[in-house]
């Protein structure tokens, strides 16, 4: 799976832009299924670094099929991300950039059922060179009917 977007923002639609600017983006994704148990996936996106509070942000990683070890259904997964934050823009004149970590099991219970347990690491919340490491612990939810 690959696919390349662009858009272009009027003052009616808020991504963070100063307001009363026309601002512009894209980004590429792919999915790449190298074998039966592995696939690597990456996200790359920009936006007019003069109006918007990130410039660009990236993302990549694998994920593993549970079929290598008899849960055909299940899916182990790692990835990295980055966020250049935009020190032009009000108020960001100290921050920097962002990077974070996320790693998930997604847990087939059921035909209907998936349980999903998460973690995410942020280093430098929003470029905030200051700010101390976020860990957040989640869980997500798939019910299907």
């Amino acid at each position: 799976y690959y696919k390349v977007t662009d858009y272009e923002e009027n003052g009616n639609l808020k991504l963070n832009a100063k307001a009363d600017h026309t601002g512009y983006g894209g980004g590429i994704s792919f999915d790449q299924e190298l074998c039966k148990y592995l696939t690597l996936f990456g996200r790359l996106g920009w936006m007019d670094h003069s109006i918007y509070q990130i410039k660009s942000s990236y993302s990549f990683g694998f994920q593993l099929s549970g079929a290598l070890y008899g849960r055909d259904d299940d899916v182990f997964a790692i990835a990295y991300g980055f966020a250049d934050i935009n020190s032009e823009y009000p108020g960001l004149e100290k921050c920097n950039e962002e990077d974070h970590i996320e790693m998930y099991y997604r847990l087939q219970l059921t035909d209907h059922i998936q349980i999903s347990p998460d973690i995410h690491i942020i280093w430098n919340p929003h470029g905030d060179t200051e700010a101390d490491t976020v860990t957040v612990l989640g869980v997500r939810g798939f019910l299907e009917f």
